[in-house]
Order: structure tokens, then C-alpha cells, then sequence
């Protein structure tokens, strides 16, 4: 059966009375348009680069309080981390973390904490200024259930603090303060000092794998903690442990 082109142009842009496709004009840009939009975009990618490695290694300090270091850090950032204390006024010097999962990297060493309070001593912490307050397995965020255990140490043993400066290392500063301020409220002032990474240099951290491996996957830890990150109330199961599952049960390890 023969159909007229108008027909079957109907019969594309309508069935049974919906309308699927109609025509519209479209403006496009010029070469002189494409060239100003390609512009923009180079200007914007290069604000990108060179604006996000500071943001994310934020440091802004309080200068006194406690001094809380995070045990993971590499040897060279517990040398700075060490300077820094030495700089202010401080009260304690805390170490912080997790287990070690693998036992092998650090034998004999159970946790983060552990590990952190040996590398301070070689670098004359004395013991008299040192804490060490390892964090529990949890299926809690780690940094902020190291914070958690922060704070309950300081509840039972260094008493009401006012503030505390958290000595992080490169892009993970940013993240860390924020976890630390919300385990610990808005009573306390929480500062930060980022230590500076030499794996690759930060003002151009897209030139090397472990650059560009470091802001990237910071950012989408930084944006997924800040959209979706919610503990629980302080002092309750899920701050401590995490969401409740079948898996986890009703109670920490």
C-alpha cells in the first residue's frame, strides 16, 4: 500500500493524538561564539587546577589546645607534624587511628596510634607530653570515628578542652577538620595544619599520577562526606559503629 510522504510524516509525529517530534529552530554558535565558550572553559580549568589543591589542604590553626596527629601520616609529615607542636602552645600531643590491616607493613604494631607514638618518640616527643588513643574497628567512617575516640579520651582524661589543632597531611586536611568538627560540636574550635606532600608538588599536582590520584579521589571523599555523611547523634550506636544492618547486628565489636 502506497502512503504520501505528508502522511507518513503524520504518522511519525503523531499516534493517537500524541505529538512525539516537532520541528524547532536552534541557534548554534559561531566559530568566533565556539572560540569565546572554548575560552571560558580553558580559563575555568586553569582557576580548577591551580585553586583545589589549597582548598583541600586547608590549614588554618588555632595555635593552641591539644595537638592531635594522625597516626597514618608518612615519616616526613610526623616531622613536621612534631615542628609544628614545638611552634605552639599546646597541651598534649595525640596520636590517632585505626587497626593496621595489613600486619606485615608494621609487624608487631596493632594500630595507627601505635605506630604514630613510635615515630614521635624517635622525634623527641616525651612521654610525659604524649597520648596515645588508638580507634576501634568499625564500619564508622574511619577519620571520624578516630575523632570519636578522641573525644571520649578527652572526656575521661584531659578534661573540657576548648580547642585542638589536627595535623593531617595534603589534600585529606580539609575533610579531616570537618569530621573532627562535627564529632566534637561547636564548643570546641577545631584547627588544622596540612602537611605538605613530596610524592609530587602541589602547585602542579596534574603532572604526576600521585598527584592527580590524591585531589581527585579527595574531592569525591570531600563532596560524598559533606552530602551524604550522617553519624548519628553523639554518643549513640550508629556515631560508634555505623548504620545498623543485618550484617553488623545491634552491637560494637
Amino acid at each position: 500500500m502506497w502512503l504520501s510522504p505528508a502522511y507518513r510524516r503524520t504518522a511519525l509525529t503523531a499516534v493517537r493524538g500524541y505529538v512525539l517530534l516537532r520541528r524547532r529552530e536552534v541557534w548554534v554558535p559561531t566559530w568566533a561564539g565556539w572560540a569565546l565558550l572554548a575560552l571560558i572553559g580553558a580559563i575555568s580549568l586553569w582557576g580548577f587546577a591551580h585553586s583545589v589543591h589549597p582548598y583541600l589542604a586547608q590549614t588554618a590553626p588555632t595555635g593552641h589546645g591539644l595537638f592531635v596527629v594522625e597516626g597514618w601520616l608518612p615519616d616526613d609529615g610526623f616531622s613536621a607534624a612534631v615542628e609544628a607542636f614545638r611552634r605552639g602552645t599546646y597541651e598534649r600531643f595525640v596520636v590517632t587511628g585505626g587497626p593496621i590491616e595489613n600486619r606485615a607493613c608494621y609487624p608487631g604494631i596493632p594500630d595507627y596510634a601505635t605506630r604514630g607514638a613510635t615515630l614521635a618518640r624517635a622525634l623527641g616527643i616525651r612521654e610525659a607530653e604524649l597520648a596515645i588513643v588508638p580507634a576501634p574497628a568499625s564500619a564508622q567512617e574511619r577519620t571520624f570515628r578516630s575523632a570519636v575516640s578522641v573525644r571520649q579520651w578527652a572526656e575521661v582524661s584531659a578534661g573540657p578542652i576548648a580547642a585542638l589543632d589536627l595535623f593531617s597531611y595534603g589534600t585529606h586536611a580539609r575533610r579531616s577538620r570537618w569530621l573532627y568538627q562535627l564529632a566534637f560540636g561547636d564548643s570546641v574550635a577545631v584547627g588544622v595544619l596540612a602537611g605538605r606532600p613530596t610524592s609530587y608538588s602541589p602547585d602542579a599536582w596534574w603532572r604526576s599520577s600521585d598527584g592527580t590520584k590524591a585531589v581527585l579521589s579527595e574531592l569525591i571523599a570531600w563532596t560524598w562526606v559533606r552530602l551524604f555523611f550522617h553519624p548519628g547523634a553523639p554518643g549513640s550506636w550508629e556515631e560508634q559503629w555505623g548504620p545498623r544492618t543485618e550484617v553488623s547486628g545491634e552491637k560494637g565489636p
